[in-house]
């Protein structure tokens, strides 16, 4: 994983919990000689509208997903898509599907700081308005 950056969104609906999020080969952003963990990095995401939404890393537009099919082809938005505010998520996780297959880090692997940190420096949050 240290060479990937999921670059995705969910929806979902909490009762029953029932969850998507986009995981086509481009959800998965990598480039060559980059670590992410080695270095800090600027992560950005344009949201155009309910439909559609630009990823950003260090300044470079690296993926695009638009349409209903690509947000949510589920309909837990009841058609609706993105359209209402969010929460901002930023974390490090252990996720199911990883500790499913074997790959949960360690106790050993938890406590060496030196990589199982992550670092945020600064959040910011723009809100587009029209220029006249």
């Amino acid at each position: 994983m240290a060479q990937r950056l999921h670059l995705s969104h969910h929806v979902f609906i909490r009762q029953p919990f029932q969850d998507y999020q986009p995981t086509d080969e481009g959800s998965w952003y990598s480039k060559d000689s980059i670590t992410w963990r080695k270095d800090f990095h600027r992560v950005g995401v344009y949201w155009r509208d309910p439909f559609h939404l630009e990823y950003f890393v260090d300044g470079e537009k690296v993926r695009t997903t638009s349409g209903k099919e690509m947000i949510d082809p589920k309909g837990f938005t009841k058609g609706s898509g993105l359209n209402k505010p969010m929460h901002i998520i930023i974390n490090a996780e252990d996720q199911d599907w990883r500790s499913d297959q074997g790959i949960t880090p360690t106790d050993k692997e938890l406590a060496d700081t030196s990589n199982s940190i992550m670092w945020v420096d600064w959040i910011r949050v723009y809100k587009l308005t029209d220029v006249k």
